[in-house]
């Protein structure tokens, strides 16, 4: 299983630099995962809640889309968000939750956080608001040798935030 997440890492990010924006994202998920998967759209003009098979919540951001698997494999919770969105996640200790959005991979056990795209600069930020949260370049150990973990990976506490750029 850990092999799995592995593998989906590195195709996220192998997918994210190399053309994605040709490629479904419909596709890319079911590609990194093989399980049947389900897409929430808001695309109304107020936030709009989606409640996940584990029981977190994600408050999805006019024009944001949110794909997550019907239910969540055993070891882990991987969730895709275009767009921007208030996550609100269940604690389970024995199956972390991953939230793929852009080049960024943002981990948690259960916290509440918010991740934001910034379509100006291509940034994308993330904010905690309660919890621990680790936000990394998504597939950081394939970056070059002389990118440091610290570059790739930081650790964000309540009130902080952090702003990662596709370069």
């Amino acid at each position: 299983k850990v092999a799995a997440v592995l593998i989906l890492a590195g195709t996220a990010f192998y997918f994210s630099g190399t053309g994605s924006s040709e490629r479904s994202f419909t596709e890319e998920v079911h590609y990194n995962t093989g399980t049947n998967w389900l897409e929430d759209v808001n695309s109304g003009s107020m936030a709009k809640d989606i409640f996940l098979p584990d029981g977190s919540k994600v408050t999805l951001e006019p024009g944001a889309r949110l794909r997550h698997p019907q239910s969540f494999d055993n070891d882990s919770r991987v969730v895709y968000l275009e767009g921007n969105g208030f996550f609100d996640v269940t604690k389970d200790p024995a199956r972390p939750f991953m939230a793929y959005s852009g080049a960024v991979l943002t981990r948690v056990r259960y916290t509440s956080f918010s991740i934001r795209s910034i379509a100006e600069t291509g940034g994308t930020e993330v904010a905690v608001v309660t919890g621990k949260v680790i936000v990394e370049k998504s597939g950081a150990k394939k970056q070059g040798a002389g990118d440091s973990e610290r570059e790739n990976r930081i650790v964000l506490t309540p009130n902080k935030k952090v702003t990662f750029f596709s370069n």
